[in-house]
């Protein structure tokens, strides 16, 4: 585990809180007048007007031909007065200096923001996007009107859509208004044609709009001598009605709670300890393991035998080749595997050409459908419950609704398609309600006839394949980079509160499955030697799966959790501190408790059984428990 080791204590607390000692994107709070913000990298985040959040962010991302973010350099930041308003200029280059940018940043406190970009071109730069955009929040614009105009002068009445939209809500944009928390909310984008996307299908936590238009061709070329120029302008005006800090109450209150899913291990080739070997990750004691047969791969492999050794239960995920007769493919599948003595409870097959994306109005492969891999893998596995939907995220689902056939929907989810500081990424909690509500929606049809239910593939910080490129983004240097795999927050505390918080979501949402994590490589709990904080997580609420859920005390806005009975009133709980600031946990009076931290997770590290066995506190009379940044409580009481 980083930090186990590490002589200096400020990198010591880095490295197990984020798992990395980079601070790229370590936010910087501005104020200028009643404007607040953040600078997280180079975005301006969380710009709020009187308290009020008003844009989610503004940045200028630079999109490769695989749409991974490239990394800035030569990055200088200078603020300076002009009049009454603050002036932020950034400087930076790009793609071993084939691009050098300046950002403009005029803050007036009158009511406006204005960012200027120029980009000029060293040499012919091929990009998928490389210009301005700007986020929205979701939390008091969903569904709400919108204003739009275009760029021949006419307006247009619409809404920020409430569901999520598979396409394009709004097309042609040069200007955009809104109001959100008694505040009217006018931009105005020059340069480019702008237009916007529901970014939450990829579970960011906002509406973006972007430029160029997607239906381009891509990748595009900047050429040599070029600039590139965007400007856009944001204004507010109205009497602020800020929010009042946010609650959650992670357990159902209705008279039918439901109960916690079954929590899965995600496994395939490389993430599969020998069983003799002692690995830590061994001790995680989550039996149902959830096992992806690649292309290339038959089910006879050796690691498929490893798994069989050690799981309990056994759930299948196939991708048939593209060529590939699926009834002949997934026939061989089968009785490899019953070679090997494994019969899986649950079955999903998926095309190899659907691991990609595809916008609606694309060209969509003309293959084997998902259809048919559906039911070729119902004739080759007739005692297991058969799954639809999608090996990728919800936006590939959102895109190719499921067949109407199979047992439960099943789609993943990775945080950082678009961007991966911290703040993104614990956005994402606040998009799952409205992912799984919709997938729900899917499971049930149309008129809400089907009785299908949702299982959830890996639901992790990293990403596990890339849809919409080549591969994954290379992070040999373990920063927060976007669509990478390897992200060095796995191995820090910041994974197991974001595990806690995924779950209370998810079993709020009425899943009947999910995966966290593996047991090692770029998802583990663990790697040869320590355990990294998820192994607790994961291992606590593994035991929670079928227990009834029951309602925690209210929590501050940014504390999720989640918990259950065991048994004569007995209630067990955890409860993650998803911020970055140290935040109050209610727990009832009396409640025993242990809470994973900067100070716990060296002694947690080297002992399998720390959340059951090492000293416990005892709650108040107020109940109340503090915890640091992205700390994990596990409570209990009667």
């Amino acid at each position: 585990m980083p930090g186990v080791t590490s002589g200096r204590k400020g990198c010591r607390m880095s490295l197990i809180v984020h798992g990395t000692e980079d601070t790229s994107t370590d936010p910087v709070p501005v104020t200028v007048g009643n404007w607040s913000f953040m600078l997280i990298g180079g975005a301006v985040r969380v710009i709020r007007w009187r308290g009020v959040e008003v844009v989610r962010g503004i940045d200028c991302p630079l999109r490769d031909p695989s749409w991974a973010t490239l990394v800035p350099d030569d990055v200088t930041m200078a603020w300076t007065d002009q009049g009454h308003a603050r002036v932020l200029t950034r400087t930076f280059t790009a793609a071993g200096r084939a691009l050098s940018g300046t950002v403009v940043v005029t803050v007036d406190p009158a009511g406006t923001l204005e960012a200027d970009l120029r980009l000029v071109a060293h040499r012919d730069f091929a990009t998928n996007r490389s210009g301005f955009v700007v986020l929205h929040p979701i939390d008091g614009i969903a569904g709400s009107p919108l204003t739009v105009r275009h760029s021949d002068g006419h307006t247009e009445a619409t809404h920020f859509p409430e569901t999520i939209s598979p396409s394009q809500p709004v097309f042609d944009i040069s200007g955009l208004a809104h109001e959100v928390g008694g505040v009217q909310v006018d931009l105005s984008f020059e340069g480019e044609v702008f237009e916007m996307e529901d970014q939450r299908n990829w579970i960011d936590a906002s509406y973006k709009t972007y430029c160029r238009p997607i239906a381009r061709p891509l990748p595009y070329v900047i050429p040599a001598g070029e600039t590139v120029h965007h400007r856009i302008r944001l204004a507010v005006s109205g009497d602020a009605h800020p929010a009042k800090p946010g609650t959650l109450a992670p357990g159902r209150r209705d008279d039918h709670p439901g109960t916690f899913p079954e929590l899965l291990l995600a496994v395939q080739e490389g993430w599969v300890p020998d069983p003799a070997s002692g690995h830590p990750a061994l001790g995680v004691g989550v039996g149902s393991h959830l096992i992806r047969i690649g292309a290339h791969a038959t089910g006879s492999e050796a690691w498929i035998g490893t798994v069989a050794r050690v799981a309990s239960t056994v759930d299948l995920e196939v991708v048939v080749p593209d060529g590939a007769d699926p009834d002949a493919h997934l026939a061989s599948v089968a009785a490899a595997l019953h070679g090997q003595g494994i019969a899986p409870r649950h079955v999903f097959a998926l095309p190899e050409a659907y691991l990609k994306s595809y916008q609606p109005t694309a060209q969509w492969p003309t293959g084997t459908s998902p259809a048919q891999a559906v039911a070729a893998a119902g004739r080759a596995f007739p005692s297991a419950r058969i799954g639809v939907g999608m090996l990728t995220n919800f936006t590939e689902l959102n895109r190719c609704r499921p067949v109407d056939a199979g047992s439960y929907v099943t789609h993943s989810t990775t945080a950082i398609v678009h961007a991966a500081d911290d703040r993104s990424v614990f956005e994402t909690l606040e998009t799952l309600p409205r992912i799984l509500a919709d997938t729900t929606g899917f499971a049930h049809g149309a008129d809400g006839s089907r009785t299908r239910s949702v299982r959830l593939g890996l639901m992790s910080i990293g990403m596990r394949s890339n849809a919409y490129g080549e591969a994954v983004a290379p992070n040999p240097g373990r920063i927060r980079k976007a669509m990478a795999m390897d992200d060095p927050r796995q191995t820090g505390l910041i994974a197991a509160s974001y595990a806690v918080g995924v779950a209370s979501q998810v079993a709020r949402g009425g899943a009947e499955a999910f995966a966290l994590s593996s047991f090692a490589g770029p998802f583990g709990v663990a790697d040869a030697e320590v355990r990294h904080p998820i192994f607790h997580a994961v291992r606590v609420l593994g035991q929670f799966a079928g227990h009834p859920l029951v309602a925690l005390p209210d929590q501050p806005g940014g504390v999720h959790g989640v918990a259950v009975t065991v048994g004569s009133g007995h209630v067990r709980a955890a409860i993650a501190n998803c911020t970055d600031a140290t935040q109050p946990v209610s727990l009832p009076v009396g409640a025993t408790y242990r809470i994973l931290d900067e100070t716990t997770a060296r002694e947690a590290a080297l002992d399998g059984n720390w959340s059951g066995t090492s000293p416990a506190a005892k709650a108040g009379t107020d109940g109340q428990v503090m915890v640091a940044r992205y700390g994990v409580v596990f409570a209990e009481w009667v």
